[in-house]
This record gives C-alpha cells, sequence and structure tokens, in this order.
C-alpha cells in the first residue's frame, strides 16, 4: 500500500523496486493523495506496463492517515505492508517477510504480525549524489518472539519502525476493523498500538548483514533519531495518545498496554516550539490516565508514575519545568543514596558539569535561537541577547530569572 503525495522525483524508483520484487503475487494499491506534481501521470504510466498496480485518486490532499485508510478500503489480499513512496525496496523484501509469517505459523493461529528490522536510513548529498549511510536499524533489535509484556518494558520496539516495517494478516486487520485518525499525519501512533494490545505474540525479523532484503528509507536530513523536528512541531501527538487509551479503555486493555507517554514527552518535550502547550495536552492526558498508570506496575514503571505527577501536581508551566529538570530520571533509591552519602554528593556536584546546547541558526548562520543547559540552570537566548533563565537551587527553590539577572519568579518544591 502506497500514499502518495508529492513525490513525483522518487516514485518511479520505488515502484520498479516493488515491480522487481522475486515475490510476484502481489497487489500494489497506490492511493494518489491529490498530489500536485506529475505523480498521476506516472502513475498511469507504470499501471499501462503491470496491471498489478492499482489506482485510488482522491481529488484533493487528506494527508497521511486517510491515505492510509483508503489504500486499506481497496486491499484484497492475504497480507498487507506498507511502502512509503519516496522509499524503495531490494528485490527479497517482501518475499522475506512473506516466507517468515508464512514459516513461523502457518495458519495464522500465533502470528499475525511480523515487524521488520531489516532497513537502511540515508541520505543522498545533493552536490556529488552519493549515498550516505546513516544507519542499519536491524542492530537496534534482536529477531525473535516477542509479547505485549516485552513491549511494554520497551514501547519504542513498535515505535523505532515506522508503518512499512511490518506484515499484517489481512483477516486480523479486518477482525478489529481499525482505522487511522482520519486528517492526522501521524500514523503509527495509535494505529500499530491498538493492533498489538490484540496479539499475544509477534515476531521481529532482525538479520544483520542479509542480502536483498533490506529497506531503504529516505532521509532529507541528518538527524535519523526519533527527535527529528517533525516531532519537535507535532501537536497531533497528545491527542493520538489520548486517542490510544480511549480505544484500550474502551476494550478493557487500558490495564495491560503501555501508552508510550514518558517516551513521546521525553524526546520531544525539551525542543517543542512551544513548550507550554505542549505541557498543558500532557497534564490534560494524565489526569485521564492517573490510575491506570499508578496502579500496573508491570506496565509502568516509576519514571512513568514520577513523570505523571509532575505533569498532574505542578503548580503551573515554570514549577513543572524546574521540577521536571531537575527530578525527572531520579528514582526513589537514588535520591535516599544521594542523602545518605553527602561527601560523595559534595565531590560530585564540585566536579565540572557538561554544558549542551541547541541552536537554531537563520540561514544557517546567524544564531536565532540558543537554549544553554548545565548543572541545574537553563538559559534562553534570542539574537545572542540572554532572555530566560531558569534556576534550581538546593533541589528545592525554582528561580525564574529574565535577561539573566532579573529575578521575576520564585516557587517552592517539595
Amino acid at each position: 500500500l502506497l500514499t502518495i503525495y508529492k513525490v513525483d522525483k522518487y516514485l518511479e524508483e520505488c515502484l520498479d523496486s516493488i515491480l522487481a520484487q522475486s515475490y510476484k503475487n502481489l497487489e500494489i494499491v497506490c492511493v494518489d493523495n491529490g498530489s500536485p506534481d506529475k505523480c498521476g501521470e506516472i502513475l498511469l504510466k507504470y499501471q499501462e506496463k503491470d496491471p498489478r498496480i492499482k489506482i485510488v485518486t482522491l481529488k484533493e490532499n487528506k494527508k497521511l492517515c486517510s491515505g492510509r485508510n483508503v489504500s486499506l478500503d481497496h486491499a484484497t489480499g492475504d497480507f498487507i505492508c506498507f511502502v512509503d513512496p519516496d522509499d524503495w525496496v531490494e528485490r527479497d523484501w517482501i518475499k522475506s517477510m512473506v516466507a517468515a509469517i508464512e514459516q513461523l505459523d502457518p495458519e495464522g493461529e500465533k502470528y499475525n504480525l511480523v515487524i521488520n528490522y531489516n532497513a537502511i536510513n540515508y541520505l543522498i548529498d545533493e552536490k556529488t549524489d552519493k549515498i550516505e549511510i546513516l544507519s542499519d536499524t536491524s542492530e537496534l533489535m534482536s529477531k525473535g518472539d516477542y509479547t505485549i509484556k516485552d513491549y511494554n518494558k520497551k514501547p519504542e520496539m513498535d515505535t523505532n519502525i515506522p508503518m512499512w516495517g511490518r506484515i499484517y494478516r489481512k483477516k486480523f486487520l479486518d477482525q478489529f476493523s481499525i482505522r487511522f485518525i482520519e486528517g492526522f499525519q501521524t500514523d503509527n501512533i495509535p494505529y500499530t498500538t491498538k493492533l498489538l494490545a490484540h496479539v499475544k505474540h509477534f515476531y521481529i525479523m532482525s538479520d544483520n548483514n542479509s542480502a536483498n532484503n533490506n529497506y531503504w528509507r529516505r532521509l532529507f536530513i541528518k538527524d535519523v533519531s526519533l527527535t527529528s523536528l517533525v516531532l519537535f512541531k507535532n501537536f497531533e501527538l497528545p491527542d493520538a495518545l489520548e486517542d490510544l487509551y480511549d480505544y484500550l479503555k474502551l476494550n478493557g486493555l487500558e490495564n495491560k498496554v503501555n501508552v508510550m507517554f514518558y517516551r513521546i514527552f521525553e524526546v520531544c518535550f525539551n525542543q517543542h516550539i512551544d513548550q507550554p502547550r505542549y505541557y498543558l495536552a500532557f497534564k490534560n492526558l494524565m489526569v485521564k490516565m492517573e490510575d491506570a498508570i499508578k496502579n500496573n506496575p508491570e506496565v509502568y514503571n516509576q519514571q512513568e508514575v514520577t513523570l505523571c505527577n509532575l505533569l498532574i501536581y505542578s503548580d503551573g508551566f515554570f514549577d513543572f519545568l524546574g521540577r521536571f529538570h531537575y527530578v525527572i530520571g531520579q528514582t526513589e533509591k537514588e535520591k535516599e543514596t544521594q542523602t545518605q552519602t553527602q561527601t560523595q554528593t559534595q565531590t560530585q556536584t564540585s566536579q565540572p558539569y557538561e554544558k549542551k546546547y541547541f541552536i537554531i541558526k537563520l540561514f544557517g548562520f546567524i544564531p536565532l535561537y540558543k537554549k544553554k543547559t548545565y548543572k541545574n540552570t537553563i538559559c534562553y537566548s534570542i539574537f545572542g541577547i540572554p532572555i530566560w533563565k531558569i534556576k534550581v537551587k538546593h533541589n528545592r527553590y525554582v528561580n525564574i530569572y529574565l535577561f539573566n539577572f532579573l529575578r521575576v519568579f520564585k516557587t517552592y518544591q517539595n
């Protein structure tokens, strides 16, 4: 299934790689999602060459998730997998996934999902046209059998791999009729987690140095981690997580499946373009999820409980900000150890602290925005002018300074 929009530069390479698959029994559903470029013409040209291509044309763009729903509506195969139209796949990519799910469980009694970690993130240098390989996702997870308990301990095992990195039995998808959120760009969450909630086992493919079965994922910036810029601007994430939680609760699964709010918040918050609004959205989500988070130690760990408390019970954004940067990540045991070993603590605090910087440059060289974090202090500046400083003293007092020296706010934390 392909959802296509503004990718005419890459679409032919993608379609060529699919048509060249060693697994021939394919139905290739291509949704032209109101693309204003030449994608429609390219699809018609390829359909004339190969009748396995099925074209569905939308008059206007309905965003990624709506396009994915349309592709699901028109799919008739026994297995479903997705391909992003600016990527390409090696010749045995589909064959290897079909073989895995059929050999592991030919009757579909155990495995309705295989997650494929055999993927390469790459970047093409515009000046030289050379391919630069940035990462190999097969190194992130070991192959083998996994359950929802494994996922609860490590939710990123699912979010590490986008929609293209999995194959589903279609009868399994039809059984639950789970849909992507209409009008959203955020597709993995909550769709894949809703489906995970209904599987007892799933299998991860992860074959280092495997030949001819990799997915080649084209990237346009070097940051290939979860902290790419799109997440720093994404206001859909809290709504997507709430949609997931509502589904789990409706189906009596809210105490069995982890809603990965902690990972998403931790990754995105520090560099989000609107921290106050992002914080408030997650605060509202925590009010709804509080009982599920605090009463299920097998599903949510202490870090997640701590963040839940910080979000719900902090007295406003600035109070939360000071607590979050100082408290999150510390377990109660670590705090107790710190209190009992005062000499060691003093030695540690006397050592230099690593400074961390986040900088946005205008035109690539004019410093527009800078955030500096060190010890228990965060400083913000615009065009090199210090604007805001937040400092925690003695793990109790949060001070907010204007222009780094004029204290305008002070609060106390237990």
